[in-house]
């Protein structure tokens, strides 16, 4: 570009040959990657980044607005010098009569003191979200106003002399700080065709190729593309010292070596990026609202600090039962930062009871493809993402979830003492324990009844469920269902009273349950169960054969034998004394209670039996021991001595791994004196 009036050489006729061919100009927006974004500077990022100062100050970490409406750009601009500058020199955004027409650039306008001398602006680029290098990916850029200005030819130095002749070459770094050479997609007919990372200026030697600085021309015009993501450039400027006879000379100063003002304008034609992370959250009912005035209001929160990061204006539902007022409730498309943490979440409008509700979160990607590992709580979004949250509300339910369970321990015990009490502390403790081996079981008709009102004889049923083959079972109830329900209960319900294979107890069939309207989920209310050889209570028979004459205290020195006897083959008038011990060997914390021993004494013709016995004395009436109870009421008890029937003792508790004895005596054959 020309600043200065040229200095008149006598051949001054060949130096107003100039190029005025063409004043068009040749730049365009730069194509992008699907999925990326196409970017430029705005005309305030070139006035933010080199601000009108003399001597220039070029910007640091300034946050480029871009015309995207889209930018986590910073961008840092510098210049460097190599040789010597003098003068007036610039570099600011191109205004008034230094503008070019249409499009913002950064005037370069520099006065050199000799040909060698250089000066380059380089441009880094980083992420304002990290602060790490942003590589951006097709940049390109154009540099117009590469002229030449011609005086003439010195017939002394027989050199042709230029007051200027522009020179510019173009370097980038990758992430790795390689250089990188971009292609030049544009160049003025008559400019060099080197590559971009060498100088190029107009190829002429004996005349001027001047172009206004007021419209960008195609004629003084080089233009470059990175197809290498880089996160920075360097812009060199300086002179032509490469082509031979020619000189450099001022106008103005009349001073041989030292070019005059010259200046170059540099625009960024664009470059791509992959763009912020978005996110939206929109709010579904799976039912009808509880109450029909019901409202919701979807927010987003940043999780570093709770606060709430989502457009507002149209975040709280409207509309009835279970329909939400198109374009209400929902927080719209918004940017996010990707180095955050994010909470997708809902707050109650109005009076809204949230709690009576079940929440649950979906998102999808751009793509359609649903986000399947999903947690509302912590949601991070990385460059590129688009995804569209939902959260649906149904009205919350309560579910009462089990196991019937065999609860043996995972052994497998003969209905003996083989196993004492200590051996295996999970064997009919009550408690379902798969670690240990204990699985569920099944019989079918086997059903779980949830209740409430189970304080009386006849509780209301409000809800029943098979129990599966696993053993497992779940009963789900509304909350209209629940509505002012008090002594809430669990029954199994055993089919024909008990199940075939596993007939005892370890735990009551009625579960009592601590029911709250605020509480919905009530897990691991179980029912334990054990075979008859798996029986907690096992009771041993013993007999000693006696005389009949036997005292309150000689009943507990006779020698007693669980097998039977033969004795009484050779002398069936005597006696048989019986001692019966029942052992508690659960592993339950709370005692068995109403323990009772009965024994039906033989009846000849019952049984295979071929004699009548009867109770005869004595009797033991210790308390630490089980008693006869002759006022039993059970039916065919026995009530008195010389009877024969049903021996019915007393009621007892019996701690765990705890035993007590019931001793009675027999007369053998009562037909025999």
């Amino acid at each position: 570009m020309q600043y200065a009036k040229p200095k008149v050489y006598w051949l001054m006729l060949i130096g107003v040959i100039f190029s005025i061919l063409n004043t068009s100009t040749s730049y365009a927006a730069v194509t992008c990657d699907p999925g990326m974004i196409a970017d430029s500077f705005a005309q305030t990022d070139y006035s933010s980044l080199a601000p009108n100062t003399s001597p220039p100050k070029p910007a640091s970490n300034v946050n480029i607005t871009g015309t995207a409406s889209e930018s986590y750009l910073v961008t840092s601009n510098a210049l460097t010098t190599s040789g010597n500058i003098s003068g007036t020199n610039l570099y600011r955004l191109g205004t008034g009569s230094t503008a070019l027409t249409s499009i913002p650039a950064f005037e370069f306008f520099q006065d050199f003191t000799d040909a060698n001398s250089t000066r380059t602006v380089t441009y880094s680029f980083t992420n304002k979200f990290t602060g790490q290098p942003q590589p951006v990916s097709n940049l390109g850029l154009s540099v117009f106003d590469i002229d030449a200005n011609f005086f003439g030819y010195d017939s002394t130095t027989r050199k042709y002399v230029y007051e200027f002749k522009d020179a510019v070459k173009v370097v980038g770094y990758d992430v790795n700080g390689a250089a990188v050479t971009p292609e030049v997609t544009f160049r003025g007919p008559n400019i060099t065709n080197n590559n971009g990372s060498s100088m190029n200026y107009q190829n002429v030697y004996n005349r001027s190729i001047i172009c206004t600085n007021s419209v960008a021309d195609s004629n003084c015009q080089i233009s470059y593309t990175f197809t290498t993501p880089i996160i920075s450039l360097a812009i060199t400027y300086g002179n032509d010292n490469v082509t031979n006879n020619i000189s450099y000379s001022d106008s103005s100063r009349s001073v041989s070596g030292n070019p005059g003002d010259q200046a170059i304008f540099i625009h960024f034609d664009g470059y791509c990026y992959t763009p912020q992370p978005r996110l939206s959250l929109t709010k579904l009912l799976a039912s009808n609202r509880i109450v029909d005035t019901d409202q919701f209001n979807v927010q987003v929160k940043d999780t570093s600090n709770n606060t709430v990061v989502s457009p507002t204006t149209n975040s709280t539902t409207s509309g009835s039962t279970n329909v939400v007022t198109t374009g209400t409730g929902t927080t719209g498309t918004f940017k996010v930062d990707p180095t955050k943490t994010y909470q997708l979440t809902e707050i109650a409008a109005g009076t809204t009871d949230l709690t009576k509700y079940a929440a649950t979160y979906s998102c999808k990607k751009a793509d359609g493809t649903t986000v399947t590992t999903l947690n509302p709580n912590s949601l991070n979004l990385t460059y590129g993402d688009n995804w569209t949250c939902t959260v649906t509300n149904s009205q919350r339910g309560y579910t009462f979830s089990g196991i019937v369970f065999n609860d043996n321990g995972g052994l497998t015990l003969a209905n003996d003492l083989s196993v004492p009490v200590g051996t295996n502390t999970t064997y009919f403790n009550g408690v379902y324990d798969p670690t240990a081996g204990e699985t569920g079981i099944y019989q079918t008709g086997l059903k779980v009844q949830l209740a409430k009102n189970c304080n009386t004889t006849t509780p209301t049923i409000i809800q029943s469920a098979p129990v599966g083959s696993d053993g497992t079972y779940s009963i789900s109830a509304t909350s209209t269902q629940m509505a002012n329900a008090t002594n809430v209960c669990l029954i199994q319900r055993e089919p024909n009273g008990n199940l075939t294979s596993y007939p005892v107890d370890t735990t009551n069939n009625q579960a009592n349950i601590t029911f709250a309207s605020t509480i919905y989920d009530y897990q691991n209310i179980n029912f334990g169960e054990v075979s008859q050889n798996n029986a907690g209570l096992v009771l041993v028979k013993e007999q000693a054969v006696n005389d009949c004459n036997i005292t309150n205290t000689d009943i507990f020195a006779l020698s007693y034998n669980i097998n039977p006897t033969n004795q009484l083959n050779t002398d069936a008038r005597k006696c048989v004394a019986y001692k019966i011990t029942a052992y508690n060997r659960t592993n339950l914390t709370n005692s068995l209670t109403n323990v009772r021993i009965t024994d039906a004494l033989p009846k000849k013709g019952v049984n295979t039996s071929t004699v009548t016995s009867t109770l005869v004395a004595p009797t033991d009436t210790t308390s630490n021991n089980f008693n006869i109870n002759f006022n039993s009421g059970v039916t065919g008890a026995v009530t008195a001595f010389g009877q024969n029937g049903t021996v019915v003792s007393n009621v007892k508790s019996l701690d765990k791994g705890a035993s007590m004895s019931l001793y009675f005596n027999t007369k053998y054959d009562s037909s025999l004196p």
